[in-house]
């Protein structure tokens, strides 16, 4: 899968470059354990991604379970979930599982005052649960709904008034689902995983477009767009294009460059709009500034990147890089 692919590839995205502007341990954690390369739980936007880009993929990332479950919050979960973590067996009714089954319902203080036999009666009740949580490991379990909501999603985006032609393929516009990029900036090696690019061979534009999913309106998209720094996503995508060389090596070297977010939303009583990203908004995004409307100024990869070399040379990763040249923080 693209995805696997992705990240085995030793290189900084922009997800970790980010921790760099304000917590450089976690930068440094993550890039030594790739620990923000794969979730640890399930991501509604990841499903809606493969549905539309990589379906042939779905059944290999995302399994289903719609029988009988523990609740959560049970104690019989809790010794059905640590037996699973031993991987003993894929088969709770094994007579391997005994004795791990009555240690971890010991652990857990589940059904002290049951005889051996009945607590593994009990447990074994979920046999069929336990045996898909074996078939579905390094996987993310969804349910039913979730994979309905997942399908308006890409429905939407690929019918949708703004987002359609993003999907085309035909004699104006040609799409290429999922690519990824490596490059250099200062020196550093880099890497990006795009979930698509749009060509319009009519205006000459490469339209990349990453995929954005909501439980609010696609009309309040705005609202958290500072907060979780689009503008950063953006301005460093558009410089994986650029500085990887691939519209040259594709033929579109001189084809002008845009990026937009997809933005679909849970709410099947909503639409999906399409967002492009302001020249302004890149220019933040790339080298800082104060965004239009805002008191204070943020910083953009320029910045990052003189950050991860002070750290990088200095050796030091604890604090952000004022406090060490200073001993102290304005407040």
């Amino acid at each position: 899968m693209i995805e696997e692919n992705y990240r085995q590839i030793d290189a900084v995205n922009q997800s970790t470059l980010k921790m760099i502007l304000s917590d450089p341990a976690a930068y440094k954690l993550a890039i030594e354990t790739r620990s923000d390369e794969r979730k640890e739980f399930f991501d509604f936007g990841s499903l809606v991604d493969t549905l539309l880009t990589e379906p042939e993929n779905v059944d290999k990332k995302f399994y289903s379970f719609e029988g009988s479950k523990p609740k959560p919050d049970s104690g019989v979960y809790a010794v059905i979930q640590d037996v699973f973590k031993q991987d003993l067996s894929g088969d709770l009714d094994d007579v391997i599982l005994d004795t791990a089954i009555v240690e971890a319902a010991i652990d857990a203080n589940y059904g002290q005052s049951y005889k051996p036999e009945t607590l593994l009666k009990k447990v074994r009740e979920y046999g069929d649960y336990y045996r898909a949580l074996h078939e579905g490991r390094d996987k993310y379990e969804v349910t039913a709904d979730m994979t309905a909501e997942a399908q308006y999603c890409v429905d939407t985006l690929q019918l949708g008034f703004g987002t359609k032609d993003f999907f085309k393929n035909d004699t104006n516009f040609i799409y290429i689902p999922k690519i990824v990029l490596t490059f250099e900036i200062e020196g550093i090696k880099c890497k990006a995983e795009l979930d698509g690019i749009s060509i319009d061979l009519k205006n000459k534009v490469i339209r990349i477009f990453d995929i954005k999913t909501t439980a609010d309106k696609p009309k309040n998209f705005d609202k958290n767009f500072w907060k979780f720094r689009y503008d950063f996503q953006g301005a460093f995508y558009i410089q994986a294009l650029l500085k990887s060389n691939w519209a040259n090596e594709n033929g579109y070297g001189d084809y002008t460059v845009e990026f937009y977010y997809l933005v679909a939303s849970r709410d099947r009583t909503t639409l999906p709009m399409a967002y492009l990203l302001s020249e302004a908004s890149q220019k933040i995004g790339l080298m800082g500034g104060i965004p239009e409307g805002r008191l204070y100024s943020y910083e953009g990869i320029a910045q990052a990147f003189n950050r991860l070399k002070f750290h990088t040379e200095a050796g030091s990763w604890d604090y952000v890089m004022e406090y060490y040249k200073q001993s102290y923080l304005l407040i």
